[in-house]
């Protein structure tokens, strides 16, 4: 088990550190690191979620990139439409990922191209 110590204190965190366990990775077509609660199958919109999908649509993507922090893709690679539409809005992307375990509605760390989740130990 791989854990990240990060010192990114945020209000949820309540003054300590963090503890991240690394649960995949993937090929990063944005660059960027976010935290956010994944948000799989149907995203309600709440700005600031992490977008988890196999693939999406060019009407589904222009919907929901002005108000999310990252994506997570399971197919496609940095020359795919999301990887190119996050790049034109600024998105971190990760494509192609390789996740080891069900992330949707925990807390994830997208850093580059590894994902995270926050080690609840």
């Amino acid at each position: 088990m791989m854990l990240l110590e990060c010192n990114h204190y945020s209000p949820r965190s309540r003054g300590r550190a963090v503890m991240w366990r690394k649960v995949g990775e993937g090929k990063c077509a944005h660059p960027g690191v976010v935290e956010g609660v994944a948000m799989g199958g149907r995203w309600d919109g709440n700005r600031g979620d992490i977008v988890v999908t196999k693939t999406a649509s060019a009407i589904e993507l222009s919907m929901l990139l002005p108000s999310v922090k990252a994506i997570i893709c399971t197919e496609g690679g940095v020359l795919s439409h999301i990887a190119v539409l996050a790049r034109e809005y600024g998105i971190p992307c990760v494509v192609g990922a390789r996740i080891e375990e069900n992330i949707v509605g925990r807390r994830v760390r997208v850093e580059n191209g590894s994902i995270y989740v926050e080690d609840e130990g």
